[in-house]
């Protein structure tokens, strides 16, 4: 009896450390998430080409609302604007916050020497409709790995409050990406200071 339960258990060990090895590889860099990741009302994407997206909701068992669409759509090139520029439809929660927040970080697999930073635009829609304001983006801020600039992140609000997003990114055409973490959350307005001067000291922090 002995010898069989070892034959069972060193596969499950081994199981167990192959998918904690990979999820491990599948979250390499998400090296900045903003400081108020986790937040109620909360949405963390995460996408590789591989893996597609993963996506965090906050609170995970939400007491009441929707959220919509779950789960974002893309990266996919846009049609008739060429391979190098996709597109992100972003899921939110469907609320009557006034703001939302946000932060993109795009990344590569290596260094990124002769690339400028990624232009990228944000809108935001309420049911179908894109709402009339756009959105204020924070950035590009370079994201350093082995060897040198590896990414970059940006920071970004919208007002009114959107039930979800669209992102274009304009990336270079022979270096697709391969990482794209995506967080968003909805806050009341005097909320966004405090969290934005807290994203701000642990930038300063990590700089030091």
């Amino acid at each position: 009896m002995v010898r069989t339960r070892t034959k069972w258990f060193c596969p499950m060990i081994l199981a167990a450390l192959t998918a904690l090895m990979f999820g491990a590889a599948s979250q390499a860099h998400d090296l900045l998430p903003p400081p108020w990741r986790g937040t109620p009302l909360g949405v963390e994407g995460h996408w590789t080409p591989a893996g597609g997206w993963n996506v965090q909701i906050y609170p995970s068992t939400p007491p009441t609302g929707t959220i919509w669409p779950v789960p974002p759509s893309g990266p996919n090139p846009i049609t008739g604007a060429g391979p190098n520029t996709w597109q992100v439809d972003f899921p939110n929660w469907i609320d009557e916050q006034p703001l939302k927040i946000g932060r993109i970080q795009i990344y590569w697999d290596q260094p990124l020497t002769d690339f400028p930073p990624p232009q990228i635009d944000i809108m935001g829609f309420k049911n179908n409709n894109p709402l009339p304001t756009g959105s204020v983006i924070t950035g590009s801020v370079p994201i350093s790995g082995s060897g040198g600039t590896i990414g970059w992140y940006w920071d970004f609000t919208i007002q009114p409050n959107p039930d979800w997003e669209t992102f274009i990114f304009d990336l270079p055409s022979t270096l697709p990406p391969t990482q794209i973490d995506i967080d968003t959350a909805s806050i009341p307005e005097p909320a966004s200071l405090t969290l934005i001067a807290l994203g701000g000291i642990a930038l300063l922090r990590r700089r030091r």
